[in-house]
């Protein structure tokens, strides 16, 4: 289980938590910013990418986003809701967690992500 409390912010920039391996597919969106909404991604390969969406609402607050990784499904969560599931290409490699913000194009201003805490938690057998 993976789980953050963020405060994405401005939706012009594209600020995310999420998962990553020795490469870049697969990686796992837990939770990132862009286009003035909430997306959650999940990249199979460059031909296989399952992503979801939800409104601006979440980028005003500190909401908590939460993945759950079994070797069945990954369960996304906001504040305990589950938002998107995936039941098919689980990955089965080891994969870190990464903070990043970048842009898609050119924005004036300037972005925060605020994060009060990370936590990894692993199922008990």
């Amino acid at each position: 289980i993976f789980e953050a409390k963020i405060r994405l912010n401005n939706p012009e920039f594209r600020n995310a938590f999420w998962l990553t391996g020795n490469t870049m597919i697969p990686h796992i969106n837990i939770c990132r910013a862009g286009r003035n909404k909430v997306w959650f991604d999940h990249f199979l390969s460059k031909e296989a990418t399952r992503k979801s969406s939800i409104g601006s609402r979440y980028l005003s607050d500190f909401y908590i986003y939460r993945l759950e990784w079994t070797p069945e499904s990954l369960v996304w969560k906001i504040n305990g809701v589950e938002i998107m599931k995936q039941t098919a290409g689980i990955p089965d490699e080891p994969m870190y967690i990464s903070i990043a913000g970048g842009v898609e194009k050119p924005v004036t201003g300037s972005s925060s992500m605020d994060i009060d805490w990370i936590r990894v938690y692993q199922f008990k057998n």
